[in-house]
């Protein structure tokens, strides 16, 4: 996405607020809305629904200032209005990485094979030996589950980290984007 949008205690309570005044009942609520989240990203074919749904969160939460409760609008449908939003820049982005990346396929004459998979698995083992272990650990746990484990994974890590959902998305990303520079460093070198 362009822009990042970080979310924070205050941003987060604000955001509860938004589902109701009692605490609980509003976690609940929020629990709803993140996995039905979730589940709208899968149904349309995300890579990563989840990255996808904690981009919505955050940027409804950085947008509460404009959420008008006169109006009587559900804020579960506020939720996914933003969530259309993010999967058109999904789809768009993902549109322009497609053509980019077989504009330079062609010019290159390079064909994808096994080798090419079996290098890209090399490096991506060299990128993670290569980071501290806390990192490594966590980005491996991170990814190591599927569906409604994952979201039970992540809730446990958050709460032996003592972080926001935001705050790991947030960390493992900017673990990942470092993985994904030295990968892309490792398998141009080997190509």
């Amino acid at each position: 996405m362009k822009n990042s949008y970080e979310l924070g205690q205050k941003e987060f309570d604000g955001l509860l607020g938004l589902f109701s005044a009692n605490r609980e009942e509003a976690g609940e609520k929020y629990e709803q809305v993140r996995s039905g989240l979730v589940r709208f990203f899968q149904f349309k074919g995300c890579a990563d629904p989840q990255s996808l749904t904690d981009e919505t969160i955050n940027r409804v939460a950085s947008k509460l200032d404009a959420f008008d409760p006169t109006r009587n609008i559900r804020p579960v449908s506020y939720f996914y209005g933003f969530a259309a939003n993010i999967l058109l820049e999904y789809r768009r982005r993902a549109a322009k990485e497609s053509e980019f990346t077989d504009s330079k396929m062609g010019d290159r004459g390079i064909t994808l094979t096994e080798d090419t998979d079996d290098a890209a698995r090399t490096c991506l083992d060299e990128c993670l030996e290569g980071l501290p272990a806390d990192e490594k650990d966590l980005v491996i746990e991170y990814y190591s589950r599927d569906r409604q484990e994952r979201i039970e994974l992540r809730q446990r890590i958050c709460e032996r980290l003592q972080c926001t959902a935001s705050a790991l998305y947030t960390r493992v990303f900017r673990i990942k984007s470092g993985l994904k520079d030295c990968i892309e460093t490792c398998t141009n070198g080997s190509v």
